[in-house]
């Protein structure tokens, strides 16, 4: 093995340990054990995640199949929520190490200084699970891939990149931006051999036809759903200032340069001060760089690219809604660092004081800022989500529903089937939550609730009744019950104004279909409980076929003859339907007009 394979293993040993320290000082969220809960469902066979309603993003072969294989192997134990996301930071480290030194080591200081050690809030983002850092390495890596062919023309490299890059955006979509955007335009600017830039912008094509391909595959109802949040736009005008505002804070945060406020003389304002410089120097290099961008390789204009261009999709998105959505702008850390190490162009004097100022800056910073739990003596047993576990557990519950920030946080040590819940306090409603969670968490046994406050404790009881058990864990309530509970989404109402139809609706509120063949009424889509039905149609005319769809589950309930009872179809659903419609279907040559239905559910 080289020297230089043999100091990225070193790296990764290294940095996987520094981080691994610092991911066990971290209780994992909701957010992050609703992922392992879906990996503990692949590793127990559920390879599609079916019936899995996951979030804005797959994570599935970036993160998922990863916690997947340890769980297979090891077992579904508590190590795996802080180990393996310190062995993806590591890995992470070591792929930008690998990248940015490729041409020497004379200004890793760029590493060092910028990503090795990072503020508070970098390290708690690199170190909790489920949060894109193996998408940052998959597309580092990717980029490793091109430079390896760029300087030794084996296209079994970019065939490599293709399949990983494909895998990467169909795991999370932020890949558009720091890989497929920045390579594309790189093919276009870059100083590059043309036949190559070719071939290079060819793979990336290939490689986005073969996301294409996976997408068209998994888009069935044998694979789980990707609720989303819709498509983004641009900010409104009057949130534009809110928006740099907030990107000037986040960068602030995410360099640990927030000096506001601090005493000047204090070790906080002095390091904050200190860490002020580094991002000044950090900017002053990217910029100056950026004019002279077709100067570069194809691969060094695309990190440059990557690096800065999650700055104005910030500022101009709708997205940003607070500091914890300032997480998107740490590529700007990543691919900036890499960049750096590779083209800073600075006096040899300028180097050697950078190296100093970064040992330095980033000894303090690991010390006294980010402090690693390197023995790993932090307490994890007396968290809140370890209690309400071991209070479940000691009262052999399983099956229930929380609010969502208790629903799968208290995983962590065994798995329960907890349902999350949005509890409206003042109409006095429970509604499921489908968003990260499993379909079959609902209606499914459940007999507890854990609630944020005294106010959803009411509410709860209210609607099912005193329970057999009140215990409160910090500030939670948990109310068992000695009974199963069943919630529901609520009944439907469809008007021809309401409906969504292959016709128009006409002057007298109705939908024709006049002969033609089609859809007459469906939507709108509501996810519809277990249990009993009244489906009541207002239409006249000729034969239609109606049925209830679930296009998640696949599952079709007819309506038929030996279900209509007095001027209604009664029928029975045994297993929820997640984004369930009502269909009305005309033949060619009917003649079926259609004003409203209503379905409500009965008992």
């Amino acid at each position: 093995m080289t020297k230089k394979g043999l100091s990225v293993i070193l790296v990764f040993l290294i940095f996987s340990y520094i981080f691994t320290a610092l991911s066990y000082k971290f209780i994992p969220s909701s957010d992050s054990m609703s992922g392992i809960l879906e990996a503990a469902d692949i590793a127990n066979g559920n390879i599609t995640l079916k019936g899995w309603y996951l979030s804005t993003v797959t994570f599935y072969f970036t993160d998922l199949v990863w916690f997947a294989l340890a769980i297979k192997l090891f077992g579904y134990s508590e190590w795996i929520t802080y180990v393996i996301p310190g062995l993806m930071a590591g890995s992470l480290f070591a792929s930008c190490y690998a990248l940015g030194t490729i041409s020497g080591y004379k200004k890793a200081w760029a590493l060092l200084l910028f990503l090795a050690f990072p503020g508070a809030a970098v390290s708690y983002m690199l170190s909790v699970a489920i949060i894109h850092v193996p998408t940052y390495t998959y597309i580092v890596v990717s980029y490793i891939l091109i430079d390896f062919y760029c300087r030794r023309r084996n296209r079994l490299y970019l065939f490599l990149s293709s399949i990983i890059a494909s895998l990467t955006i169909f795991s999370d979509d932020i890949t558009i931006y720091l890989f497929f955007l920045p390579i594309a335009l790189s093919c276009f600017i870059a100083n590059e051999n043309a036949k190559d830039k070719f071939v290079i912008f060819s793979s990336l094509v290939f490689s986005y036809f073969l996301f294409k391909l996976i997408l068209h595959f998994t888009n069935s109802a044998d694979f789980f759903y990707l609720p989303g949040v819709g498509s983004p736009t641009f900010v409104s005008y009057d949130k534009l200032t809110f928006n740099i505002s907030l990107l000037f804070k986040g960068l602030l945060i995410l360099f640990n340069a927030d000096f506001f406020s601090k005493i000047i003389s204090s070790p906080e304002g002095i390091f904050s001060s200190l860490k002020f410089t580094s991002l000044v120097i950090f900017f002053i290099l990217l910029i100056s760089s950026l004019i002279k961008i077709r100067k570069f390789s194809l691969v060094d204009a695309a990190l440059l690219i990557a690096a800065l261009i999650m700055i104005p999709a910030y500022a101009l998105s709708d997205k940003p809604v607070d500091e914890g959505t300032t997480r998107y702008l740490i590529p700007v850390i990543i691919f900036g660092s890499i960049f750096l190490c590779r083209n800073a162009n600075v006096p040899k004097i300028s180097n050697i004081v950078l190296w100093f100022f970064s040992i330095s800056i980033s000894a303090y910073s690991l010390i006294y800022v980010n402090q690693p739990d390197f023995l790993f003596r932090n307490d994890r047993t007396t968290s809140k989500y370890r209690l309400i576990s071991n209070f479940l557990t000691q009262h052999n519950l399983s099956n229930g529903y929380a609010t969502f920030w208790n629903a799968a946080a208290v995983s962590v040590e065994k798995k329960f089937n907890i349902a999350p819940v949005n509890i409206d306090i003042e109409n006095k409603k429970v509604l499921p939550s489908f968003w990260l969670t499993k379909i079959s968490y609902f209606n499914n046994g459940n007999n507890f609730f854990i609630v944020d406050n005294d106010q959803q404790k009411k509410v709860i009881e209210e609607l099912y009744g005193k329970p057999e058990l009140t215990y409160m864990v910090w500030d939670s309530p948990i109310l068992v019950y000695s009974h199963s509970i069943n919630i529901y989404d609520g009944d439907i109402e469809g008007s021809a104004n309401v409906v969504k139809s292959d016709f128009k609706v006409g002057d007298n509120n109705q939908i024709c279909n006049a002969g033609v063949q089609g859809m007459v009424a469906y939507g709108p889509y509501k996810t519809l409980g277990r249990g009993w039905y009244s489906l009541k149609i207002n239409a006249h005319g000729d034969q239609y076929e109606a049925l209830i769809f679930s296009y998640i589950t696949g599952k079709k309930i007819k309506m038929s003859e030996n279900k209509y009872k007095n001027g209604s179809y009664i029928f029975e659903i045994n297993e929820d339907m997640p984004s369930a419609e009502i269909q009305l279907f005309a033949q060619k040559d009917s003649n079926v007009c259609f004003e409203s239905y209503s379905l409500q559910h009965i008992k």
